[in-house]
């Protein structure tokens, strides 16, 4: 893990949050099964978790499903769906699993899997990180 300073600007993110109680921090470890860096943007820093193991990837079926058109454009739609979730390591107590959201989708059953949550944006708008991490509900 890496710790950067200054932070980025945060530019907003990409949907509206709540907040809800939340318990004292958890110390874990994080393993990052996804194939980039995260970069989780904070007040105080950056936190770089760099890939940490073969990347978890789901499998997907694509099947074209007609075309669209569009100010003289003919643009393909596919179904998409999910046919072989990812091998994933067993659950370790205090591992979280840092994983794509079709990943955690995938296997709805894991307590251990977190996402990229919350984009943080720089000042010309592209994607430098995020500002944490969730989980399925």
């Amino acid at each position: 893990m890496d710790r950067t300073n200054p932070p980025r600007q945060q530019t907003g993110t990409d949907a509206s949050t709540t907040s809800a109680p939340v318990d004292q921090p958890t110390e874990v470890r994080l393993v990052n099964l996804c194939p980039h860096d995260v970069v989780v943007v904070l007040d105080h820093g950056q936190l770089v978790l760099r890939p940490d193991g073969p990347p978890a990837r789901c499998v997907v079926e694509r099947v074209h499903a007609g075309d669209i058109r569009t100010d003289g454009w003919t643009v393909p739609v596919v179904e998409s769906r999910v046919v072989q979730a990812p091998v994933l390591p067993d659950e370790r107590s205090g591992i979280l699993l840092i994983v794509s959201r079709m990943v955690a989708e995938a296997v709805p059953d894991r307590s251990d899997l977190v996402f990229p949550d919350g984009l943080v944006r720089d000042e010309g708008g592209t994607v430098v990180g995020c500002s944490g991490f969730a989980r399925l509900a």
